[in-house]
Formats: C-alpha cells, sequence, structure tokens
C-alpha cells in the first residue's frame, strides 16, 4: 500500500504526535488543578471530561463529509490547522493578559491566608 508519507515517517509522526499528545494533557491537569480552587475541582474536572466526551459524536458526524470532500490527506491537513489555529487563538489571551499567572498568584495567596 503507498500514500503520501512511507509507512516509517507515519509512524514516526504519530509517536511524535503520542508524546505531544501526553504533555498537552499533563500541561492541562496540571494547570487545572493550579488554577481551580480545590473545593471545586471535582466539578470542574466533571464538566470538562462531559464536555470533551459529548464532543466526540459531533466529530464522529463531521469526519464523513469532511473525508468526502477532502479525502484523507486534506482532512488530515484542515484538522491539523484547525488545530493550531484554535491554540493560537486560545493561548493568545492568557499570554498577553498574564490570566494564568495571575489566577496561580491568587490561588498561592488564598492558602496563604488560610
Amino acid at each position: 500500500m503507498t500514500g503520501a508519507v512511507p509507512l516509517a515517517g507515519a509512524m514516526v509522526a504519530l509517536t511524535a504526535c503520542g508524546v505531544a499528545l501526553a504533555i498537552a494533557n499533563t500541561v492541562l491537569v496540571t494547570t487545572m488543578q493550579r488554577v481551580v480552587a480545590p473545593e471545586v475541582q471535582g466539578r470542574v474536572f466533571g464538566v470538562l471530561t462531559s464536555v470533551t466526551t459529548g464532543l466526540r459524536p459531533a466529530g464522529l458526524a463531521l469526519a464523513g463529509p469532511l473525508l468526502a470532500f477532502a479525502g484523507v490527506s486534506g482532512a488530515f491537513a484542515l484538522v491539523g490547522l484547525g488545530v493550531v489555529a484554535v491554540s493560537v487563538v486560545w493561548a493568545r489571551p492568557v499570554v498577553e493578559t498574564g490570566r494564568g499567572v495571575a489566577a496561580e498568584s491568587r490561588y498561592r495567596e488564598s492558602l496563604a491566608c488560610s
């Protein structure tokens, strides 16, 4: 079977994506634990899990038409570009305002006062 990328290249890319996903998930969970007050962490993580699990059917519903329109390679390219675009847009306010740092500082101050 032939494709746009040889099998070895695809295996390297998938391994790199798996490592990146593990790092991103670790950063997300650590940040959430630092920013969210301990007494509501269970609720926040429950909502986060519900939203991510609930959006899976939407992704599956969009995958068929996207594959029919763009093909496999085009679909991967479009989804990849979408992930990069959302990451840049979502990260920009945090970097510009320092919200992540400010929230962590407030949390540490609240612990010191307790």
